[in-house]
């Protein structure tokens, strides 16, 4: 393991593997990566295919420039906005895109889709609010790697995490629409809940690869 700086954020990760393979049939050599390494921006690989050719990797939690957890609305705080209903694998740039298109902030800010869109390393810019499924293997990565969710200290336990996907909750007739956060129990495990979307949580971008 080593000590990798993501976005401003001091974090362990496991050291980087990249395999080059022999050259292929279309004259090309291909490499190759690892779950918990590097990936080709710099980020937290938490998601391969099975020949290791491609995936997901994450840039961890965004921090502003005096070093504090950036933290942002999810937006469309209208009661039932018909936005960022994909939860799995592969539909958060989907989700991003809809929030950026529909959904603005009650504060006057930014929210956190557009934190995202904004984001760039190592000059890669396209980033976004992962899914839900996105945002729960990777924080699932670093939770069973011992690294608690992207890095060592342990305030960050005490914010949610805005994914991109939306959350409906109806009960006896009335309902609100949320978005859907990845969060901490007073037991430090993790599991997913439904937030005002008016409320501030931390951003994590992603991107694919």
């Amino acid at each position: 393991m080593k000590l990798l700086t993501l976005g401003g954020t001091a974090l362990l990760t496991f050291f980087a593997t990249v395999n080059v393979n022999a050259e292929s049939s279309v004259g090309y050599e291909e490499a190759t990566f690892e779950m918990g390494g590097q990936g080709p921006a710099g980020g937290v690989i938490f998601y391969l295919t099975d020949d290791k050719l491609h995936g997901m990797e994450s840039a961890g939690y965004l921090k502003d420039s005096q070093g504090l957890y950036m933290l942002a609305e999810w937006g469309c705080n209208d009661i039932y906005k018909d936005v960022g209903f994909g939860v799995k694998l592969g539909e958060g740039k989907a989700n991003s895109l809809e929030l950026l298109e529909e959904c603005s902030s009650e504060r006057g800010g930014l929210i956190a889709a557009k934190h995202a869109d904004n984001y760039v390393q190592n000059q890669y810019s396209d980033w976004y609010l992962p899914s839900q499924d996105e945002l729960s293997k990777y924080s699932y990565l670093m939770w069973e790697s011992g690294r608690k969710v992207v890095n060592s200290s342990a305030d960050i336990e005490h914010y949610c995490t805005w994914s991109s996907t939306n959350y409906f909750w109806n009960a006896i007739g009335a309902g609100y629409a949320q978005g859907m956060t990845q969060e901490f129990d007073e037991y430090y495990s993790l599991y997913t809940s439904g937030r005002e979307r008016s409320k501030e949580c931390a951003i994590v971008p992603v991107r694919d690869f």
